[in-house]
């Protein structure tokens, strides 16, 4: 049996419906690309779908997942975008460099846990110390 055989669990695939109908597409759509009419009619969407599998109401789900209290809050995050140093193109104020995550990373000697793939939220702490 492959991977592709084994089916979702109820949880699973309520992660996956969020990916897929509210995240993903509007990730990348912050600031003066965003635009309220196509998110909400995904929230209609998204409502219908999660119905579909058992979840009568979303937002109860939603709140135990990563504290989404209302689709308001969801798209306020959205809508803000990510922080400016994990957006592509940024430089740093400091050095005046572009800085690739990517490559910073595969010098960093792997101890235990999860690999970072590329998919994963990261915090750069860009310190220049003057004394």
């Amino acid at each position: 049996m492959s991977i592709e055989d084994v089916p979702l669990t109820k949880e699973e695939l309520f992660h996956k419906l969020y990916l897929g109908t509210l995240y993903r597409p509007f990730k990348d759509q912050y600031e003066d690309k965003w635009q309220e009419e196509p998110f909400w009619a995904a929230v209609e969407v998204f409502k219908v779908q999660v119905k579909e599998i058992g979840y009568e109401d979303p937002l109860e789900r939603l709140k135990s997942y990563h504290g989404r209290e209302s689709f308001e809050k969801i798209r306020d995050i959205l809508k803000a975008g990510p922080p400016a140093c994990s957006r592509e193109g940024w430089t740093s104020p400091y050095t005046g460099e572009k800085i690739d995550v990517l490559s910073f990373l595969e010098v960093i000697h792997h101890v235990r846990g999860a690999k970072y793939e590329g998919k994963e939220r990261i915090v750069i702490l860009d310190f220049w110390a003057t004394w």
